[in-house]
Order: structure tokens, then sequence, then C-alpha cells
């Protein structure tokens, strides 16, 4: 351990207050228990030349000590004036490191010195000086120790005076090398970055395993190709590491050759990065749309993740007749994305469908039943039923739907009962199949709340059964409030759907009305009635809903919302301040069309927004308006109370070597589904 004190003026003794006194407390128990040497220094000169002369000496001492002797080292630290008489400092074991490593210390020190005459250190003392000292000690301990980064604080401290400070090569790439193992996005420091951007990433790539990784998903995003005769060690290198062999992989899958993949493999002793890179070959054929690759599919067991998302871009590209191929693969993931694109463009044929319906996957059983009611198919509704079971209510519901709408109304008619099975299935496959004869009914419906039509299912209970039987079926379900209210809000949440779809104007009544109803569903169906005919008027309404609601539905909402409005306080504000990215982003599209003056302005008052999800995405969207105008507002937040990860993107989006902007964007997509 190496210790020091900067030396206390006279005044400052006389009075020194809370902090400074607990310092020379400190101080003084060294004295007291002569644990360590220590030295003491006047301004922050005397102690870089300290540290240069301490790295020194620990190196050579050490250097020699492992040339041919393996014992203790003492500190290089020089006992202060207060410590003169004390006894010998105490001998710190240090555990023998291979003298090649105290080379490139050695190696570093001498940069240090030389880096040092062009290093412009502030005049005066204070944070400054203290982040940047930090920078050069943390370079330092990165040659014995890969592990060490920059700290966050320190990174932020320094970048905040980026434009008074220049920094030397070595402290330059230690930044940008804690910039890349930031798994957190809060460590800034891409302004100081120049040079090839893949050359260095691929340098970072053989380094320690927390760069490492962070390097290569780097590599994959920006799709930087392997072209140097270097990065082939590097790649071998990385397979030969479990921790890192999944982000080799997964860049090699994604921006390599197929043939240099396979070669890599034929070389590869090791069974299990052989087996990845045949895998990662095979999402590389994937990737450009080979069709014959999906044989070699059938020879994996389990689909790896990089072959997943691969197949995600090969069914989007691939033939009618590649894909008729693809659905019979013992890959669920493959037969579910083929034969969904094959129902989309009309090319399942009934043949194939019909076998289908015995797939072991429920989702793909799911597909082929909507495609088959979607044209007209027979299908046995018990059956399909039983087919399904465990798929999600909403599915199932709209498969149900489809499935009566092929019915006549007359026969629909007999089938509806108000407690009866699939009732509320019916009703809304009424409505939409029969709009014209059947939407004045469910108009009529939602203004009595649904006590016409039970009325009329107690007459019906009248005519088929005698007064008593019937008073008891009415009995047996009216002393279950819970399933009365269940059910009336089922139809209510139908009726809605159906004027969703097939309403006109002046059902703005009914969407307005049901709209702040505490059953979800209902309050839903409400709001696309809403959103579909609505006015200015109905768009807070509409983001009441959107942040009550996730995913499609908030989604939904939120743009039915800034089309109807883009009034600031009542409409855009609410949504960005949402947290949630479904919502934020149809709010930023519609701020987007106003004046980018005013834009900015209004995204710059969500860059201390409490949810990480606004911040960051208002900060994005400053860049994009006016990248400029973004530099500027980034000088003045740092100076006042800031977030770490505003500062970070703003930094990435800014300053980043253009072909990691787009990898940077998609990852901030990718990170809103962590929000």
């Amino acid at each position: 351990m190496w210790l020091s004190f900067k030396s206390i003026g006279d005044d400052h003794l006389k009075d020194p207050g809370a902090q400074l006194r607990r310092v020379i407390d400190f101080r003084q128990q060294q004295i007291d228990r002569r644990d360590f040497l220590f030295s003491d220094f006047d301004d922050s000169e005397e102690w870089k030349g300290l540290f240069r002369r301490w790295l020194l000496t620990f190196v050579l001492e050490r250097t020699r000590s492992d040339a041919g002797d393996s014992g203790a080292i003492a500190s290089p630290v020089r006992a202060s004036t207060a410590v003169i008489s004390a006894e010998p400092a105490s001998i710190i074991p240090v555990s023998p490191v291979p003298s090649a490593q105290f080379r490139q210390v050695a190696k570093f020190i001498n940069s240090l010195s030389l880096d040092a005459l062009r290093i412009q250190w502030p005049d005066k003392e204070g944070p400054l000086v203290v982040a940047h000292l930090q920078v050069t000690a943390s370079a330092a301990m990165s040659i014995t120790y890969p592990d060490t980064h920059l700290g966050v604080h320190e990174a932020n401290l320094l970048y905040s005076s980026r434009k008074d400070v220049i920094l030397a090569a070595f402290e330059r790439v230690h930044i940008i090398r804690s910039v890349v193992a930031d798994d957190f996005r809060r460590v800034p420091g891409w302004y100081w970055f120049s040079g090839d951007i893949g050359a260095a990433l691929f340098a970072f790539a053989a380094d320690h395993e927390s760069v490492a990784k962070n390097a290569l998903d780097i590599l994959r995003m920006a799709k930087i190709l392997p072209a140097e005769p270097y990065v082939a060690p590097i790649i071998s290198q990385c397979l030969r590491n479990a921790s890192l062999r999944e982000a080799a992989l997964d860049y090699l899958a994604a921006v390599a050759d197929p043939a240099s993949i396979e070669g890599l493999a034929a070389q590869n002793d090791d069974d299990a990065a052989a087996g990845g890179l045949l895998e990662a070959a095979v999402a590389a054929r994937l990737r450009r749309g080979d069709e014959s690759v999906t044989e070699a599919l059938e020879e994996m067991r389990v689909l790896s993740d990089r072959v997943k998302s691969a197949l995600t871009e090969f069914v989007a590209t691939a033939s009618a007749a590649g894909l008729l191929g693809a659905v019979v693969s013992r890959h669920e993931v493959l037969r579910k994305s083929a034969i969904k694109a094959l129902a989309l463009g009309g090319n399942l044929v009934d043949t194939l469908s019909f076998s289908l319906l015995r797939d072991p996957s429920t989702e793909v059983r799911s597909i082929v039943y909507e495609s088959l009611l979607a044209a007209g198919a027979e299908i046995d509704l018990v059956a399909m039923k039983k087919a399904l079971e465990g798929l999600g209510a909403d599915e199932m519901r709209s498969l149900v739907v489809s499935y009566y709408r092929r019915l006549p109304l007359e026969t629909l008619l007999v089938k509806l009962e108000y407690y009866g099975e699939d009732s509320t299935e019916i009703y809304e496959a009424a409505a939409l199949q029969y709009p014209k004869d059947f939407l004045g009914r469910v108009r009529r419906d939602l203004r009595d709340q649904m006590v016409t039509f039970q009325e009329q299912w107690s007459l019906g209970l009248r005519r088929m059964f005698s007064d008593e039987i019937a008073q008891s079926i009415e009995k047996a379900w009216a002393d279950n409030i819970n399933v009365v209210t269940f059910v009336r809000n089922r139809y209510t949440a139908a009726a809605l759907r159906a004027l969703g779809v097939g309403g006109e104007k002046g059902d703005l009544y009914f969407g307005q009305e049901y709209i702040t109803h505490g059953d979800a569903l209902v309050r839903d169906a409400a709001a696309r009635v809403v959103g579909r005919f609505g006015t200015a008027a109905d768009a807070g309404s509409l983001v009441e809903v959107a942040l009550k609601s996730y995913g499609g539905v908030a989604e939904e909402t939120a743009v039915a919302a800034t089309n109807l409005s883009g009034h600031i306080e009542k409409v855009i504000l609410p949504l960005l301040k949402s947290g949630n990215p479904t919502a934020i982003r149809p709010a930023l599209a519609r701020l987007r069309k106003t004046r980018s003056s005013h834009a900015i302005k209004v995204l710059s008052s969500l860059l201390r927004d409490e949810k990480a999800s606004t911040r960051v995405l208002a900060a994005a969207e400053i860049v994009k308006i006016d990248p400029s105008r973004a530099e500027e507002i980034l000088e003045k937040y740092q100076q006042e109370y800031r977030y770490y990860d505003v500062v970070c993107w703003l930094d990435r989006l800014l300053f980043a070597p253009v072909p990691l902007l787009g990898a940077f964007y998609q990852e901030l997509s990718d990170t809103e589904r962590g929000w």
C-alpha cells in the first residue's frame, strides 16, 4: 500500500474543521501503529513525481525478484519526516507475477513520462486534477489488472471539462476501453476517440473478458467486417474462451462469410467451438436467403438463439417454394415462421393445412386454424377448441368469432343466449358480419346496459320451459353478482369492438360513455371507438387509457391521442413522462411536427425526469432534431444536476464513429424492452 498525505498549512491547522480533523487523526494513527510508511507532498506536481518514482521503483524491485528472488518486497514509499525515527517499515509480500508483465508496466511508465510533457494540467488544483490523475492511475493498474476501468464518477467529472483538458494517447485509449466495458451506459468518452474503429474494437476483443464481450457485441451490431489479417487469431482466441464464445459466434453469424466460418469449424479441435461455428455458418447462410440450408437445420437437435434470429430474416425473404419445405421442419420456430408467412401470402394449401392441425405446437395450430377460417374452410369448432387448449384468451376469442362470422345471421340469432356458451363471441360475430342488421340492436344494448337483452332472454326461457323452471335458471345466475357483472362487461366490450370497426361518427357517444369504465376490456374497446371518431377534445381521455395500458393497446391508444391533438400539456408531456416506450414513441413522432425550437425546449425539460426511458429517449430525439443544439445542451446540462445515462447517450450519439451510430440506435431500441 502506498500511502501519502498532502501537507497542511499552519492556517488550516489552527482551525481544521471536522473533515480535516479526521484526516489529521488518521495520519496520527499511522504514526502510532507503524503499519505503513507514508510520504507527505506539497502539491499535485510533487505527487505526480512521487507516483512515477513509486511505480518505477516497484517495477525494478519486482523484476529483480522475479528473476531469482521470490521473497517479499519493501514498499517504495519514503518515510515522512514525522516517522524518520520509527521502526523499519513492514514488509509487504507480493505474489510472483511474470516479468514480461512488469516490462509492460515499465514501458507504460516510460510512455507516461513522455506523454506527461504533452499533457496540459490545470494550473489550479481541484476536482478535475483528481479526475485526471484517476485516469492515469487506472490506466497503469489495467496493465497488471485487466479488469480495472475508469470509475463512473471520475469519467463524468473529467468529461464535464473535456474541452479544457488534453489527454495523452494512453489515457484516451483507457477511457474508450472503459466506455466499451460499461454495461450500464454511465461512462462517457467517445468524444476523445480517433482512429480506425474496427481495428480498435478488435484490439479490445483480445482484452479482458469484461471488455472483450462488449467489443464483440458492438462489432456485431455495427456489422464491421473482419477484413484485417490480425482478426483471425483474435477470433480464435475468443472461441477458445467459454465466456466469450457465444459473443464471438454471434458476431461471425451476423457479418462473416459462411464459407470462412465453416473453414474455422474444420480447423477447430474443440468440439463445442466447432459445433457453435457450424451453427453460426447456418445462421449466416439463412441471413443470405439460402433456402437449401433448411436441410442442415434438421441435423440440429436444438436451435441456438443466433439461428432463431436468422430464421426471422430468412422467412421475410424466402420464396413460397422454400417456405413449403420449411413447414415440415421438426423445429417449432421454423415451422411457425414459415407457416405464418405462407398464410399471409395466401400460399398455404388446404391439404397441407389440415395435416398441420396435428402439429405438436399450439401456436402453429392456431396459425393454421386462422388461415383455414380466413379461407372459408369447414372447421369443427369443438375440435378446434380442444386442439387450442392453453391458447391465450384474446387469441381464442378472435378465432371463435371468426368461426361464427361464416354463419347466417338467422343461425346466429338462434344460438344467441345471454348466458350461453360462446354467447359474447356470437354477439360480436353478428355485429361485425352483419352491421346493417345488427348494429342498431348493439346501440340499444349499450344505452340500457344490456337490460333489454337480458329481458328477452328471460322471455325465451319461459317459452321453452315452465315459469318455475325459468325462474330457477334465472335465479341461479342472478345470485352470483360477479358472474352477472362479468357477463355484462363481456357483452359491452364486444359491442364496442364492433362499433370500432363498423360504426359511424355518431357512435362516438358510446366511446365517450365507456372510456372511463373500470373493466380494462371495456375501456380498451371504448378507446378504439374514440380514437376512430373523436376530436381534439377527446385526446386527453385517450391519454388516460394509454397510461393505464401496456403493449399494443398502449401504443394504439397513444397513436390515436396524438393523431387527434398535439397539445403539449394535455397529450404530449403525459405520454413522454409515462416511462412506457410504446407510449413515448408516438408522442415523439407528434412532437416532430412542431417547430424544432419548441420541440427541443420540451425535450430539454425531460432530461432530468425520474424515469430513465423518458430522459434517454428525449436526449436521443434532441440529437436527431439538431446535433449542434444537442451539444450546447450537453455543455449546460453537465454544469448542473445531471443523470449519467443522459450524458453517456448524448456522448454516444453525438461523437461515436459513424459505423457505430446505427448500432447504438438499435441498442437503444432493444433497451426499451427492459424499461
